[in-house]
Parts: structure tokens; sequence; C-alpha cells
């Protein structure tokens, strides 16, 4: 039975970079996060009003942190008014102070509200050695039981990494065990862009040793669902040789009706996600499935070529 995926044109807008966390494998360039750039309100709305003339229907707020900008109630609540969707993307610990919660709750429309964080590990120290930032776990996962207990979408996301590939129905566990079955669980990639050069070799992952894990958390969500779980579960910007066949729903393939796009208010152009993630036409010809496979980050096969991936043949 394959799983609901939702199509849409989505935009990416990145209103700041501070940030209070310190991951190691940030996708922020060195000269944005050293700018911590700031963006107007006025320059936000401007940069919105351009992507909804290009039929954008849904926006990702995105940083750096952007629960961190001065004004960040009201910057999302301009954009609700405008009839398009908004997604949060935020590690959440801001929300764990009720003060700043219930200023949230009172200047924005929080039934179409989204928020994607990233938990690393369900396991404190595990996911602070992934974001080297003491004691931001339980900030972090305060801040989600507070989203959702007032009635607010939430999705768990969990960047599979070479530290914790091997702990994936673990972590599913974990999630099980603290939050509702109406929240997602998001699982992805890591965009390699971040981490430095001479230490690329100790990072690598290849999606052929990530399968037998990854099959070993699908095979145990089918388990939870015929038993009645409502709980979904789906996989971003990971190649269909991530998995077998009969997994393949809860991968995210090539669709024409999807639109990806990222704007960042510095400057008047639209950037497409896609440009990022994708096939390789050398390290993946031939593969039976490159036709309609979604692929993983090029930052992937630039490093490691041929070995992150197994094409079908």
């Amino acid at each position: 039975m394959w799983e609901e995926q939702v199509f849409m044109k989505n935009a990416y807008v990145a209103i700041c970079y501070l940030c209070n966390e310190n991951c190691r494998f940030c996708p922020c360039s060195e000269m944005e996060k050293s700018q911590k750039m700031i963006t107007d309100v006025n320059e936000v709305i401007h940069t919105v009003n351009h992507i909804k003339n290009d039929g954008i229907t849904d926006i990702t707020i995105s940083g750096g942190e952007p629960t961190l900008h001065p004004d960040f109630y009201r910057i999302i609540s301009d954009i609700q008014k405008k009839g398009i969707q908004v997604t949060i993307l935020t590690n959440s610990e801001r929300f764990s102070d009720e003060s700043f919660l219930e200023g949230f709750i009172g200047n924005v429309n929080t039934d179409k509200i989204k928020v994607i964080t990233t938990l690393h590990s369900g396991n404190a120290a595990e996911h602070e050695k992934a974001n080297r930032t003491i004691g931001s776990f339980s900030r972090s996962v305060k801040g989600l039981l507070n989203l959702s207990k007032k009635g607010i979408r939430i999705i768990v996301k969990h960047c599979i990494t070479k530290d914790n590939y091997k702990d994936l129905k673990a972590f599913y566990s974990f999630c099980d065990g603290l939050f509702k079955e109406s929240v997602d669980i998001q699982l992805c990639s890591i965009d390699y862009c971040g981490i430095p050069e001479n230490e690329l070799g100790n990072e690598m992952l290849s999606f052929v040793t990530l399968r037998p894990y990854l099959e070993e958390l699908f095979e145990h969500h089918v388990r939870l669902k015929n038993n009645g779980s409502k709980r979904k579960l789906y996989c971003i910007h990971m190649p269909l040789c991530a998995c077998d066949v009969v997994f393949w729903n809860y991968l995210h393939v090539k669709n024409r009706k999807m639109y990806h796009a990222y704007k960042d208010p510095r400057s008047s152009e639209l950037r497409a996600i896609s440009s990022n993630v994708g096939v390789h036409e050398t390290f993946c010809n031939g593969c039976k499935a490159y036709a309609f496979c979604g692929g993983t980050y090029y930052s992937a096969f630039a490093a490691f070529g041929n070995r992150i991936v197994k094409p079908f043949v």
C-alpha cells in the first residue's frame, strides 16, 4: 500500500542565519554563518510577493534558526494573510520557553502551520554530539511537545549519519513512546557540503551500508501499521537503491507536479532546490530506476563518486 505523498509548489525562504546551535552537518556556508544576516521584515514580504506570483502555494521558513529573527511572529502572520501555507524548519528550542510559545500562538494561525524539527538521536548525548550544543536535546523535545499539546502539526526529522544509521529502529521506538501517532517521522540523508574536506572520509555513509538497517525499520513500521498504527514514515533525498523495491513507497520519486525553490532575500534570484539533489549522469548511468529515482545530494556524489550508490542493473 503506497503511503500518501503530497506534491506542491514549495519555496524555502531563509530569514536569518543566526543560530543557537552548531551542527556538524550544517549546510549553510561559512559566509552565511559569519554574516548572521537578519532580513528586514518588509524585504521578506517583498520576496514572498515575488515568489507567490510564480505560483508558490507553500513556503518553508528556514535559516539559520528562524525563531531568532526579531520579527518572526509578524513574518509568519503576514505570509499567512496572503493565503500561503507555512512550514517552519526550526530546532524548536525556543518553543520550550512558555512566553515565546504563547507569543507565537497569539500572533499566527496555528491551524495552518507545520513545524519540522531535526532530532539526531533519541539519546541526549548523541543528539548533542551532532549539534554540539549542551542542553539542546531537552529544549528541543520540550518545544516539540509544547507545540503538539497546542494542536500544532509537528514532524520529527531524522538526518541519517554514520553515527546513527544502525539505530533507526531504536529512534523510531523513541518517537513512538514520546509523540502522538499524528506526528510524522521524516528520514533524510545529509548534505555533505558543510563538512570540511579533510573530514569527509570519516563521515561517508553509502546507501549500500545503510540498506539493511533502513529495511529493518520499514519492516518494523509495516508491522505496527498492520496492528493499527496511524503514524506516517517517509524519506527524502534518498535514492531508490537505498532499499528493496517493496519499500519504494517510503521514498520520494521524481514527480513533475513537485516544485521546490530556495529564496535568499538578499538576492533577486529564485533557485531550484532540485539543483542540488538528483541522480548522477555518470554514477547512476545504466540504473533501471534512473528515470524516476529522486536521487540524493550532489555533494555526496562529488565527495564519494560511485561509492555512495549501487545502481539497479
